[in-house]
């Protein structure tokens, strides 16, 4: 989607990452409603559901808390997924190199943290895949507001994400 519009002639070059920019502040609002409200009832109700799903067979202490760690892993991944199409939709041959370096970084981080929390189980995991998220999440957003977005900082772009009362 970002990519189509990148192509397009019509329209001039800062009219077209305005576009870009209003279209990613509006997909992050519905990801942040949606991922906070399944977060959210997720947390509150993953008992019940494991209880009435699996007839008590999974309803122990380390499999409800996994399950509550994957459900923030998830509203994280759907975050990154979107800024991430948006870095690789707006960026040159040359400037996604120089970011692919970035996202390795992630992957360091990924596997120091499965090391040193491999002892908390599967919870551990989940929690370095959360962190490693968290870097992918940090660095897209370095990029958009560094390199893609002299306008805004990423900052702004995040407060105008987040869903308004």
């Amino acid at each position: 989607m970002f990519s189509k519009l990148e192509g397009s002639s019509e329209i001039g070059k800062k009219e077209k990452q305005n576009q870009k920019e209003a279209i990613l502040i509006n997909i992050m609002k519905v990801m942040n409603i949606l991922g906070l409200l399944l977060t959210i009832f997720g947390l509150k109700y993953t008992l019940p559901v494991f209880d009435f799903l699996f007839k008590g067979k999974y309803t122990t202490t380390t499999c409800i808390q996994a399950m509550k760690l994957f459900i923030i892993y998830i509203y994280f991944c759907g975050i990154n997924g979107i800024t991430e199409a948006y870095v690789y939709g707006s960026l040159t041959e040359k400037q996604l190199a120089y970011f692919k370096r970035f996202v390795s970084v992630s992957t360091i981080a990924f596997l120091l943290g499965c090391y040193f929390m491999a002892d908390y189980g599967a919870s551990g995991l989940i929690i370095a895949q959360i962190f490693s998220m968290i870097i992918r999440i940090t660095i897209s957003f370095w990029i958009i507001s560094n390199v893609l977005s002299k306008d805004k900082g990423a900052f702004e772009m995040i407060k105008e994400s987040l869903p308004r009362v």
